[in-house]
């Protein structure tokens, strides 16, 4: 790759020759103009030179007769050649320092054309394009999913409030029901409330079947009460074993 040039050692010998010249020109124009100045003051005969007045007016007189403008004009011209040839020393610089660059450039561009597979860097800007669609719909799942957490956060909030109330619920009515079990001390009861606190419906059913149950055992001990008390009266036993076997067969019950 070419390197852009710089100036080199004879362009700053040449840079300092031109400041150089410059600095003498303008040396000579201001000798130039004092020396024309003191003769000026030195011809002019009607000066007195014994008064010293007259000696402090004339370093005192700003009105000297010098045209600034014809200076200025000298100065300008004795200018032209030094300023051209500077002016043509910075055009060599600048063509050489951007006319290299400017090929340079162009060679990089036909290597691009010819070397860089176009297919390749169309399938990495694919690529790029996918990863950042992949990249957008991850984040707006991931907002989504935020959202769904507070959301069921929120929820499972209002349910564990709503659980603990059931729970209080269930405790004050387990203990209405021991209340009540206390209170009522028949089989029915007992079992027509088991029922009612039954956790599943298989329990249920089986507590339903017991409740049904209970009137045919009920009646199946009348008869054998009945059947009992029939055979006491054939044996003509006292009433006191019939009172004894009624009360058995009661506290079996």
């Amino acid at each position: 790759m070419n390197c852009v040039p710089t100036a080199g050692k004879d362009d700053m010998v040449d840079m300092s020759a031109l400041y150089r010249e410059l600095d003498g020109l303008d040396r000579n124009t201001s000798r130039k103009t004092t020396r024309s100045r003191v003769v000026d003051v030195v011809d002019d005969d009607t000066m007195d030179w014994d008064d010293e007045t007259t000696l402090a007016a004339i370093f005192e007189d700003k009105a000297v007769d010098v045209d600034e403008r014809e200076e200025l004009a000298a100065l300008a011209d004795q200018l032209k050649v030094p300023m051209t040839a500077l002016g043509q020393r910075m055009r060599q610089h600048l063509r050489g320092a951007i006319v290299p660059a400017i090929q340079e450039i162009k060679q990089v561009h036909d290597r691009m054309e010819d070397e860089v597979d176009t297919s390749f860097g169309k399938g990495i800007l694919t690529f790029d394009d996918a990863c950042k669609r992949v990249e957008a719909k991850a984040l707006r799942d991931e907002d989504e999913l935020k959202s769904a957490y507070h959301e069921m956060k929120h929820k499972m909030e209002k349910l564990s409030e709503r659980l603990k109330d059931a729970h209080s619920r269930r405790n004050r009515l387990w203990t209405e029901l021991e209340e009540n079990l206390e209170q009522c001390g028949t089989a029915r009861v007992s079992v027509l409330l088991w029922v009612a606190c039954a956790d599943n419906h298989a329990q249920a059913a089986a507590a339903r079947a017991a409740v049904e149950a209970i009137p045919t055992e009920v009646e199946e001990t009348i008869a054998t009460l009945e059947k009992k008390s029939k055979l006491l009266e054939k044996k003509g036993n006292d009433r006191t074993s019939k009172q004894k076997m009624l009360k058995g067969l009661l506290d079996k019950l």
